[in-house]
């Protein structure tokens, strides 16, 4: 697995490792330290981004 190809979420400790994750955009909105976006992982983590970066995750109960 080439690390483009690479799920950031695994170097968070997420067990579902996909090869080619995608996010689903759930709300975002501007705060004081920038814009927070919260989205879905394909493996259906919650993902939290903050201007841009990944900044959290919360993994599915059933990984």
């Amino acid at each position: 697995m080439s690390l483009q190809d690479a799920c950031p979420l695994s170097s968070w400790g997420c067990p579902a490792a996909q090869r080619q994750p995608f996010w689903r955009l759930l709300s975002a909105h501007s705060t004081s330290e920038g814009e927070v976006e919260y989205c879905r992982c394909s493996c259906d983590a919650l993902v939290v981004l903050r201007g841009g970066e990944l900044a959290a995750f919360t993994g599915a109960e059933d990984l």
